[in-house]
């Protein structure tokens, strides 16, 4: 079954090229089902309010960012910061100095004003 799901936001950046997946479900158990829906992949069940994986692309060879959270505000926001942490220090850019910490806070505010946006646009 293939529901159209205002839930899920999918973007890629332009500087990294790193393609990210938001989900935006008010359980666990719903965020499993929409990933088993649209990747074929099994998620463990957990209790959280959020949580950021690593998952195969579908159609890249590179790793999907995803993102779930229950809600549009903390705990996505972060999840967010999970997401921007895995993605630098997997291009080797580690929170050690002032200068990866401004490049930190530039990646985070890019990929939270990209969900805002995207969630506006898509309500």
């Amino acid at each position: 079954m293939n529901r159209k799901n205002n839930n899920v936001i999918q973007f890629t950046d332009a500087v990294y090229g790193q393609g990210f997946m938001i989900v935006l479900a008010p359980s666990h158990a719903e965020f499993r089902r929409i990933v088993k829906e649209k990747l074929n992949i099994q998620i463990e069940d957990a209790s959280a309010k959020g949580q950021f994986c690593i998952l195969p692309s579908l159609h890249k060879r590179q790793a999907l960012a995803v993102i779930w959270s229950s809600d549009k505000q903390s705990s996505l926001v972060h999840e967010a910061l999970h997401a921007c942490s895995w993605v630098l220090r997997s291009r080797n850019i580690c929170l050690t100095s002032e200068d990866a910490e401004e490049a930190y806070c530039y990646y985070l505010s890019y990929i939270w004003r990209t969900i805002k946006e995207k969630i506006k646009l898509a309500n």
